[in-house]
C-alpha cells in the first residue's frame, strides 16, 4: 500500500510489480485547450496546449494509452526523448526544479473505443479503466490528462482506515480517533 502523499509515483508500482515499461510516443502536437481543460489548467479557452499522445507496454503487451496536456509553460521544457520517459510528471518537475505537489484522480470503467482497443489489443467494447488526472506543482496547473487502462491487467486498491487526522462529519458523529484515511495500490497483471 502507497500513501497518498506519495500517489505521483505510478511508474515505481509499475516497476517493481512488472518491469520497467517502454514507451511509444504516438503524436505530439499543437491543441486548442477546450473549456474543460482551459480549466484544469487555469487558462483561456483556445490557448494552445502541448499535447502528448503515449502508448506504454509492459512485457511487450500494451498496457495503456494516455493523452497529456501540458500547460505553456511546460512546452519549452521537453523534447521527444523526454517524452519517452516512464514518468512525464516526475520529468518536469526535475526539468523545472518545482515541486510536484498534488495530483487529482478521477477513476471510472469504461468501454473501449475502436482506437483505443487498435493500440491496446483489445476488441471494441471491451471494459477499460480510465483514469484521469491533473498535476500541480508549486500552487500551478502543470498537466491534465487521460489514461486508458486494460481492465483485464490493471486494477486500484485502496484501503481505509481510522485516523487521528480529521474531523468528526455534519452529524457531530466521528472515528474515535477523528476521521479516515487511505491507501491507494496500483496493480498490475502480467
Amino acid at each position: 500500500m502507497r500513501n497518498p502523499a506519495n500517489l505521483l509515483s505510478f511508474e515505481d508500482d509499475l516497476m517493481r510489480q512488472a518491469g520497467l515499461p517502454t514507451i511509444e510516443l504516438l503524436s505530439v502536437e499543437s491543441y486548442p485547450a477546450t473549456a474543460t481543460l482551459a480549466e484544469m489548467l487555469e487558462v483561456p479557452v483556445g490557448t494552445e496546449l502541448f499535447r502528448v499522445r503515449r502508448l506504454g507496454s509492459v512485457g511487450g503487451s500494451p498496457l495503456w494509452l494516455e493523452t497529456r496536456n501540458l500547460h505553456p509553460d511546460y512546452e519549452s521544457f521537453v523534447d521527444d526523448d523526454h517524452l519517452r520517459s516512464p514518468s512525464v510528471t516526475a520529468l518536469l518537475g526535475s526539468l523545472t526544479g518545482r515541486h510536484i505537489e498534488s495530483s487529482r484522480l478521477r477513476i471510472s470503467a469504461a468501454s473501449a473505443t475502436a482506437e483505443q482497443a487498435r493500440h491496446l489489443g483489445l476488441n471494441p467494447g471491451d471494459p477499460v479503466l480510465l483514469n484521469e488526472f491533473s498535476v500541480r506543482a508549486d500552487g500551478r496547473p502543470v498537466e491534465a490528462a487521460r489514461a486508458v487502462f486494460r481492465g483485464d491487467r490493471y486494477a486500484f486498491a485502496v484501503e481505509v482506515f481510522a485516523s487521528a487526522m480529521g474531523t468528526a462529519g455534519a452529524s457531530g458523529l466521528g472515528f474515535p480517533n477523528g476521521g479516515l484515511e487511505s491507501r491507494f495500490r496500483q496493480e498490475v497483471t502480467t
